[in-house]
């Protein structure tokens, strides 16, 4: 029995239902071949080999069904198309590849294998080898077909895998459009997308919804399963998608990258500088390649990472942070971050080294404002009239100015890393008084003024008015207090008190004596008139 049928070449065009898988036969097969000889080293780019192959051996198995000239030849080529599950998985397997390019997520790889191929593979062989789904070839108007039965539980189980497993790659791509951080990225993404989602809806509306419906047409899923390899093929040209080129992939990187990028080789001489290097350094890419990279960068506290034919003297992750300098063309020195990272080739032999040199002319400037700020801070604090202090949310002590070692009578490197809440400074009373503050700064709240009763070193004792408030230093919160002996105040206050009670009570003795006086005058006032003579005093209340 013959596979290969003899083709009517007039029945050929004639048969307009046979062009389309035709086409997109041949169109797969050249998108596949062109991706994969083009650069064949990226995993991916095989795999976008292989989902081509299979899509192309499948249009040109219906393509062949279609022109078969009787059931026995159409029905091997039934039987090979119905491969399609696996295209499916391959279809997940290819937009899942492309959207994890870390390294991290590649491990999740493995599991697309036992998840994805096994149930297509389980599919596939139902399909080949059972009628519980394709149960043999059928003539109709655009040629034989398989007869399709949609009543059985692997037919009904097929079909809920096949949505599932379109609608997953359809999620990651969209997913990966929404996420996409660069314009080119993104424009790639949204063709993907719209390649897979015209596929999967086309799919669904022509070929699920009729089946569904019983309804007897052509497959269309060869004709509009174009849109992938069309969005694809696009994607390919106009945004360089899969990287075709290698070297197209590693200068968009390099030529990206707002630091400067030295590849060295195995002599230590520069190979490929970046477009940042050329515009700070000043020299041509010309007059920078074959030259050591010593002539463009001096370090500062160490040895240089690279020494020719000395790779014992490199860790294998390189080294990074390094300070260093660039020297211009013009001799000026810019200061700079240097790290390095060693490049193997597939057998794990030693090809050279990658410098990124980052500005930090910006950084040592800050830093250096930054030390002179806590230098004022320091001159500040120390020399404070006041005492000042400060502790953490547990009332441990984390440092002091000269007024506060005076106020107590130690030294601030006995109270340091000691808690107050353990120390004798305070009576157990005021034990309690601080701890409620100390809360109350957990919570980040100010408190005071608040009158403590403090325990010198030497046994005295002194008032002060204590305030504290909740500040930041290196992003965790400590506590900043400040201390002022009111011994004085309080004793100007006593002798101010005292002087007003001694003039109340001055006061209350001389006016009981006027008013005596005042109602003894009354009276003698009283005996004149009774006498028939005139009064003598006039009082404020008479007159």
């Amino acid at each position: 029995m013959h596979i290969f049928v003899k083709l009517n070449i007039f029945e050929v065009i004639m048969n307009i239902w046979a062009w389309p898988p035709l086409v997109s036969a041949i169109v797969c097969f050249f998108l596949g071949s062109f991706v994969f000889f083009s650069n064949s080293r990226p995993l991916i780019n095989k795999l976008f080999l292989s989902f081509c192959l299979l899509a192309a051996f499948i249009a040109f198995a219906q393509f062949m069904a279609r022109q078969s000239e009787s059931a026995a030849g159409a029905f091997y080529w039934i039987k090979a198309y119905a491969t399609w599950p696996i295209l499916l998985a391959l279809q997940f397997h290819f937009i899942f590849l492309y959207i994890n390019t870390d390294k991290v997520l590649k491990r999740a790889n493995l599991l697309v294998h036992p998840l994805v191929y096994l149930p297509a593979l389980f599919f596939v062989y139902i399909l080949l080898f059972t009628d519980s789904i394709i149960s043999g070839p059928i003539k109709m108007y655009w040629g034989y077909t398989g007869r399709i039965s949609t009543h059985s539980l692997t037919a009904l189980a097929l079909g809920f895998w096949s949505i599932f497993i379109s609608f997953s790659t359809l999620f990651l791509s969209f997913q990966h459009y929404k996420n996409a951080n660069t314009l080119k990225m993104k424009k790639q993404a949204k063709l993907i997308t719209i390649g897979l989602s015209f596929n999967v809806f086309t799919s669904i509306f022509t070929e699920a919804l009729p089946l569904m419906l019983q309804m007897q047409k052509p497959e269309m899923t060869a004709m509009f399963g174009l849109a992938v390899p069309i969005f694809f093929g696009y994607a390919i040209k106009k945004y360089d998608w899969l990287a075709l080129s290698l070297n197209s992939l590693g200068e968009q990187i390099v030529s990206s990258i707002s630091d400067c990028l030295f590849v060295i080789d195995m002599n230590g001489n520069i190979h490929t500088v970046n477009q940042t290097a050329v515009n700070i350094l000043g020299f041509s890419r010309q007059e920078l390649h074959g030259r050591p990279i010593d002539m463009v960068i001096t370090y500062t506290d160490i040895e240089r990472p690279f020494m020719p034919n000395a790779t014992a003297n490199l860790h294998a992750s390189g080294v990074s942070d390094i300070n260093a300098f660039l020297i211009k063309k013009d001799g000026k020195k810019t200061p700079i971050s240097l790290s390095t990272s060693l490049m193997d080739d597939e057998d794990g032999r030693f090809q050279g080294i990658v410098y990124i040199a980052k500005d930090i002319t910006r950084r040592i400037q800050l830093e250096q404002d930054i030390k002179e700020m806590e230098q004022r801070f320091r001159m500040l604090f120390d020399s404070a009239p006041d005492a000042y202090y400060l502790n953490d949310l547990t009332g441990t002590f984390i440092d002091g100015n000269k007024a506060a070692e005076s106020l107590l009578g130690y030294p601030k490197e006995e109270l340091i890393g000691k808690s107050f809440l353990k120390l004798k400074i305070l009576t157990p009373v005021q034990l309690l008084k601080a701890s409620s503050l100390l809360a109350r700064n957990a919570l980040g709240k100010a408190t005071g003024p608040d009158e403590f009763i403090l325990t010198r070193k030497d046994g005295s004792k002194i008032t002060a008015d204590i305030r504290t408030c909740v500040i930041k230093i290196k992003g965790k919160p400590v506590v900043l207090g400040s201390a002022r002996d009111i011994g004085e105040r309080k004793k100007t206050e006593e002798a101010l008190q005292q002087s007003l009670n001694e003039l109340e009570l001055f006061s209350h003795r001389t006016i009981g004596r006027e008013i005596r006086v005042i109602e003894l005058k009354k009276e003698i006032n009283v005996l004149l008139r009774s006498q028939g003579r005139p009064e003598k005093y006039t009082t404020s209340d008479e007159g």
